[in-house]
């Protein structure tokens, strides 16, 4: 045994860096051996049959570590079958081999494992932010270099910056770093010397802003801050906020609308888990919560944008038209949870009583919330290109593993952390079986608001 440790030890798994703290061993027929502390940390699922670990990281994208297919079998057995086989009246043999004739071994005399393609792509059809953010880049560069005033607040030292509904992964600092650049540029362009920035980082207070700060840009031109609260309310005093940026958040509702969760109710959802499909009421109700979600949103950023400040939104639609169209994911989901439920692997009542606090607006809706507050002028709003992904990969894992991250921690609340990893296997495997994903025909939405002088 040694008490020399390594901390904080790079690995790289299928191209992820993962980090390890190594204790130094006297050992000379393994590299490095890791244990059962450090898979849970990844919330690493070992599959024995299929020879594979699945890694959950929290926040993350699951990945997966497949071993290779060696050419030949070793013949070993274990010392508790040579114990038994001895015991049975067996001989055995102690031998020491030592090969004089072998060389050096060639690295391809090595069985090792094969590198595979990344089978996480930066774009998923319709639904990953990362995509969507490098589409609205060229916007929002147009957009500060021609509709930030910052005549208006060009005497201060100090530009503030939030991005609302952040989360935790690498996509908020992208974000915030295009605003930024676009900024310096503005103010150099007009013979402004450049100011701080300031930047706050704001979730709901469940959020992981210890991670979150653990990975902040070391280079990063800005101080930051973390606002772990409910955006649906004020976050900061009174015309102090220069940019809002926020992607993929503001389709989340406050709260699942009352009526769809009465069973006296004729909004009752039974046996669903969204709108998609389900009767008008439910739809209208979704609506009606929708509606008033958004208003306090703009009501509380209107208190905080100073005037002539910008706000970008990137969030996802539906088209205007039919107010429910048929959506093939959360169809999907539903069929895997009635499946769990015939197996009692969770009641029917669980599965009645749960609905996804999401709802996708037409830009219909979207002009009528920003014209009923009338704090804000819309300078732009249009579809965003959607790129399908590229690659040898199993879209429906992709797809699985997109949703996961943004929904586990509200199916592990409902259901329990027990059923979670059976869940969403077998939505991505129903998933793949399916020829095309339908999620209403919607896409990626931007929005450029600002912030005008009012009475």
């Amino acid at each position: 045994m040694t008490n020399l440790v390594l901390k904080s030890c790079i690995i790289c798994i299928e191209g992820r860096e993962l980090l390890v703290d190594l204790v130094l061993l006297d050992m000379h027929d393994f590299d490095v051996i890791l244990g059962m502390d450090w898979l849970a940390s990844y919330h690493a699922s070992v599959h024995c049959f299929e020879k594979e670990v699945v890694f959950r990281p929290p926040g993350e994208l699951e990945f997966l570590f497949k071993a290779s297919y060696l050419p030949f079998m070793p013949r070993v057995i274990s010392c508790i079958q040579a114990n038994c086989l001895l015991r049975k009246g067996c001989q055995g043999f102690l031998a020491s081999v030592v090969d004089l004739q072998s060389g050096e071994l060639e690295i391809g005399d090595i069985p090792i494992v094969r590198e595979f393609s990344d089978v996480f792509p930066d774009d998923l059809f319709g639904l990953p932010p990362r995509g969507a953010i490098a589409a609205a880049k060229e916007l929002i560069n147009e957009a500060i270099a021609e509709k930030l005033d910052i005549k208006n607040f060009s005497s201060s030292n100090t530009f503030r910056v939030t991005d609302l509904g952040c989360s935790i992964g690498p996509n908020t600092f992208l974000a915030v770093q295009n605003i930024i650049d676009a900024v310096e540029l503005k103010y150099q362009s007009q013979g402004h010397s450049t100011p701080e920035f300031q930047v706050f980082f704001n979730d709901h207070a469940l959020n992981d802003f210890n991670t979150l700060f653990s990975s902040l840009p070391p280079e990063r031109k800005y101080y930051a801050a973390g606002v772990p609260c409910s955006f649906h309310s004020p976050l900061f005093p009174n015309a102090s906020i220069h940019f809002v940026f926020t992607s993929y958040a503001v389709q989340s509702l406050s709260q699942v609308p009352n009526e769809v969760l009465d069973k006296s109710s004729p909004a009752w959802n039974k046996g669903r888990i969204h709108y998609s499909n389900a009767s008008p009421k439910v739809f209208e109700s979704y609506a009606a919560q929708y509606a008033k979600n958004i208003d306090c949103f703009l009501n509380a950023r209107a208190q905080e944008v100073v005037c002539g400040g910008l706000m970008a939104i990137i969030v996802p639609c539906r088209p205007n038209g039919p107010p429910y169209p048929q959506d093939t994911i959360t169809e999907t989901m539903e069929s895997c949870l009635s499946d769990m439920a015939k197996k009692g692997i969770i009641s029917e009542e669980k599965v009645d009583t749960l609905n996804l606090p999401i709802y996708f607006a037409s830009p219909h809706e979207v002009e009528a919330a920003v014209e009923r507050n009338g704090c804000f002028r819309l300078e732009k709003m249009e579809i965003l290109p959607q790129e399908k992904p590229s690659g040898n990969f199993s879209r429906g894992m992709v797809l699985s593993s997109l949703i996961r991250a943004g929904m586990e921690g509200m199916f592990k609340n409902h259901f329990g952390e027990e059923i979670i990893d059976e869940f969403f296997d077998s939505f991505h495997k129903k998933l793949d079986e399916l020829s095309k994903f339908e999620s209403g025909n919607g896409g990626s939405l931007f929005i450029l608001l600002k912030r005008i002088a009012t009475s």
